[in-house]
């Protein structure tokens, strides 16, 4: 008998599993090569899915040809997706809820979504403190609750493009739309969400110790910001004249309308709201004022600095991993990118915020786990690239800093003043309006990698890509007379010129396989659609073509995918077996399988 441990070693999985050299079929042992007609799967699964027409269908957190990959980290709790909460929402049952719950919180998952299961455990730590404030915790499968999803979500403002979802009603909130909560998914900031916006907007404060008291309040250190960054404000109203009771009102307004967004960033000094600022509401001078002069740029954090209305300069950086955890606001930055340390280069990035404060929003941000979103902005390449440096304009134009040039004071503020002017419409003209008379000082010359080579691809009986034949092939132009086709259910990879992804073809009259290279392009931003990491699947059903967009987050081999296109697809059809293969490939996978499991066998038989 020979003892076959799974993940459990390096992801907190506790069973294990037993096979038998000469075993047949119960539990988990392997399947001898000469069962005929008995599916084969390699590794049997692991122990951990279902081996079908030969290909395994993993549980919730394994993922790989044998499901031996896991999601989960060493010692993590595992919970089912969709298992902690009050009620299941559904169609049929979400209105009669919303109006018998006093605050219902909504948290939407998928079985689908493997990174989801990491959370169950913070949702139910959460979901102790929240019952005592009388809050209900209802849950939807995204999967099979789409159009309710969807219909939820639809007026949001900044809808979620990615699972997971949390949104919240409260007493005075049913008849309107949802809060939709852009923060982290852990337990103390959830809480936190939840009893701001179940607290009054604004407190009316008669005496200076009232005052005092208020501004020390250690609740500002909600939503996992320190005490000594969160931003306090305070009106002064004489409490007589109607100019005083509609400043008053404005007022009110505004910390309502401020009320559900995360806690701001600290101001490093005092600023008091000009009159004279009419082109500017109190809730945007609020958010603008309180951002720091150069800030981190994050998902999470995104909105507060689109809502300045101001063009952001972004310096994306790679990051040592100690500090790419955490917000380190006020500390020094650390690590070295393109062999210029970090905080030099944040340090010349400052002198352009200085000097055109008001005009220019100037941030740095993870170039790594950002690298999707550089794509955006015209900056393509990996890790190896950092630093880079671009403009993020409300038009969506692509302004790279020419990659050639070194990153100092004189160069950004070149490049800052170039885009003022109004020089940059384009990639080229960024280009173009780098060339000086005299060269620029050669401080902080970067030194990048060079670029990766085109692995040599090498194809298995499985893994055929015929893109002449299956795919159709999408550019920024044809994007919405092709992906956005009522007609057909379209599943869309995005990809770069290194990425061999394989497909067969589906020969589907419903479907419709496309692929977008967005190597040097990326999807028209009125879409807003905002790429994971690549290679990415998205599905855009024929009857959905709006956000939150549904990615695959599967094995991406042919087969799962084609069954999860299947699974999800507006027009029903039906998929033979080993779908993914032709009939004369069926049998050689079927050999090739049973040939791998019968030496598996050899050896166990040996080694017991």
């Amino acid at each position: 008998m020979l003892r076959l441990l799974t993940c459990a070693a390096f992801c907190g999985c506790t069973r294990e599993y037993q096979y038998s050299a000469s075993g047949t079929s119960v539990g988990a042992s392997l399947l001898r090569p000469d069962d005929a007609g008995q599916s084969v799967c390699f590794n049997n699964c692991s122990g951990r899915g279902r081996c079908i027409d030969y290909t395994c269908e993993c549980d919730a957190g394994y993922d790989g040809d044998d499901c031996s990959f896991c999601y989960l980290d060493g010692g993590d709790t595992v919970l089912p997706i969709l298992s902690v909460g009050d009620v299941n929402l559904t169609s049929s049952n979400f209105r009669e809820t919303l109006h018998n719950a006093g605050r219902l919180l909504v948290v939407a998952t998928s079985p689908s979504c493997h990174r989801c299961i990491h959370l169950e455990t913070e949702y139910q730590s959460a979901s102790v403190e929240l019952k005592e404030k009388g809050v209900i915790i209802g849950r939807i499968d995204a999967d099979a609750e789409r159009a309710l999803l969807g219909r939820i979500l639809g007026g949001v403002e900044a809808a979620a493009q990615h699972l997971p979802a949390i949104l919240l009603w409260t007493e005075t909130r049913k008849s309107r739309k949802a809060l939709l909560y852009d923060g982290a998914h852990e337990r103390h900031s959830i809480v936190e969400y939840v009893r701001k916006q179940l607290e009054p907007p604004a407190k009316r404060l008669t005496t200076i110790t009232a005052v005092e008291n208020f501004i020390k309040d250690p609740q500002f250190g909600a939503l996992g910001t320190a005490p000594s960054e969160a931003v306090t404000v305070v009106g002064f109203f004489s409490g007589a004249g109607e100019m005083e009771e509609d400043e008053l009102e404005d007022f009110m307004e505004a910390a309502t309308d401020l009320k559900p967004r995360p806690g701001l960033s600290r101001a490093p000094s005092l600023t008091l709201w000009a009159i004279l600022e009419d082109n500017l509401s109190f809730q945007d001078w609020v958010v603008r004022e309180s951002l720091p002069l150069v800030g981190r740029l994050s998902n999470a954090n995104f909105a507060q600095y689109e809502r300045t209305h101001l063009p952001m300069l972004i310096m994306f950086l790679e990051l040592p991993d100690s500090f790419a955890a955490g917000s380190a606001h006020g500390s020094r930055i650390g690590g070295k990118s393109g062999g210029v340390r970090n905080d030099e280069l944040v340090k010349e990035l400052k002198e352009v915020a200085l000097e055109h404060k008001g005009s220019i929003t100037c941030l740095y941000a993870d170039g790594v786990a950002l690298a999707d979103s550089m794509k955006t902005l015209g900056l393509f390449g990996s890790r190896e690239r950092l630093p880079q440096v671009g403009f993020n304009t409300m038009d969506g134009r692509q302004l790279p800093f020419p990659e050639d040039l070194p990153i100092n004071r004189e160069t950004l503020l070149h490049f800052a003043a170039a885009f003022l002017s109004g020089r940059l419409q384009s990639a080229l003209d960024a280009r173009k309006a780098m060339v000086v008379s005299r060269p620029f000082s050669a401080h902080n010359t970067v030194r990048r990698k060079d670029r990766r080579e085109t692995p040599t691809e090498v194809r298995g009986v499985s893994e055929q890509l015929k893109p002449k034949d299956a795919i159709t092939q999408v550019t920024r132009e044809s994007f919405a007379r092709t992906v956005l086709d009522n007609d057909k259910d379209v599943l869309l990879m995005f990809h770069a010129e290194r990425v061999g992804e394989r497909f067969l073809d589906l020969d589907i009259p419903s479907v419709l396989i496309a692929a977008m290279d967005v190597t040097l392009e990326t999807p028209p931003p009125e879409v807003a659609m905002t790429l994971p990491t690549l290679p990415a699947i998205v599905l855009l059903p024929g009857d959905d073509k709006e956000a939150p967009f549904r990615f695959f987050s599967g094995v991406g081999k042919v087969g799962p995918l084609m069954r999860w296109l299947q699974e999800h697809s507006s027009t029903p059809f039906e998929l033979p077996a080993l779908p993914h293969l032709s009939e004369e490939d069926k049998p050689l996978f079927r050999k090739q399988v049973r040939e791998r499991q019968e030496l598996l066998n050899a050896r166990a038989s040996q080694e017991s």
